[in-house]
C-alpha cells in the first residue's frame, strides 16, 4: 500500500494550509518528502529516523526540511501514524 494514501490527518491538514510552513517551497516539499519517507520506514522496517530522512533529502537539495518546526512536525506525523496503528 502506498504511503500517500495513508497520510495522517495532521499531514493532510498542513498540506491544505501551507501557511504553517511560510518558508520557500523547498522547506515545505522537503517536509512532505521527509514525512513520506519516515512513514515508509515505519511500514517496512518498524523504524523512525527523521534525521536520516531529512539528511538524505538535504544531500540532494540543501533547503529541504529547514526549521526545527519542520523536524518537529515530522515527528508528530510519525507519532500520529503509530498511534493510528495501535488503535487498529
Amino acid at each position: 500500500m502506498a504511503v500517500a494514501w495513508m497520510l495522517p490527518n495532521q499531514l493532510r491538514l498542513a498540506l491544505e494550509e501551507s501557511s504553517q510552513f511560510p518558508e520557500n517551497g523547498g522547506g515545505r516539499s522537503g517536509t512532505f518528502c521527509a514525512c513520506a519517507t519516515v512513514l515508509e520506514m515505519i511500514r517496512c522496517h518498524n523504524l523512525v529516523d527523521v534525521f536520516f530522512a531529512a539528511k538524505t533529502l538535504r544531500n540532494y537539495k540543501p533547503n529541504m526540511v529547514e526549521t526545527m518546526d519542520q523536524y518537529h512536525f515530522c515527528y508528530d506525523v510519525a507519532l500520529e501514524y503509530l498511534e493510528g496503528l495501535e488503535s487498529r
